[in-house]
């Protein structure tokens, strides 16, 4: 993904063509969960990088509550093998760093790719992998 795409679907129809089957052959499709703050999802011909966008996820990113003794990853395997639960948040396109204090809206410089060959080696985007922090960047082209 580089630099603009485009999403132009709303909310329903986004949430409707995630829809799948679960192991139990149950049609389900993601809710949508509105964006924390005051920033929203706009269907755009030109999205760019720190809008925010369409991206799917576990629902267990959202537990208040996760044993402590499970790591996220740990959860989210064990979560999808029951069934899978995901959720449709809009996010702000931009990787921010983890040693970034402060407002994630005043980064400096936007991390918006990644090159597969050396995502796991780079701490940047490594570290976040490992703790099972992804999602799905909806995109329509």
């Amino acid at each position: 993904m580089c630099c603009f795409f485009h999403s132009t679907l709303a909310p329903d129809d986004i949430c409707h063509a995630c829809g799948h089957m679960t192991q139990n052959g149950q049609w389900t499709q993601p809710a949508w969960k509105p964006p924390t703050g005051s920033k929203q999802y706009k269907p755009s011909y030109n999205i760019g990088p720190t809008c925010y966008l369409p991206v799917m996820l576990s629902k267990t990113h959202f537990q208040e509550n996760l044993d402590k003794s499970q790591t996220n990853v740990e959860t989210a395997k064990s979560s999808q093998s029951d069934s899978c639960e995901w959720i449709i948040q809009p996010m702000r396109w931009g990787l921010v760093p983890s040693w970034h204090t402060g407002d994630p809206s005043k980064v400096g410089y936007n991390m918006i790719n990644a090159r597969s060959d050396t995502v796991l080696n780079k701490k940047t985007f490594s570290a976040p992998l490992k703790k099972g922090q992804r999602c799905v960047v909806l995109a329509e082209g």
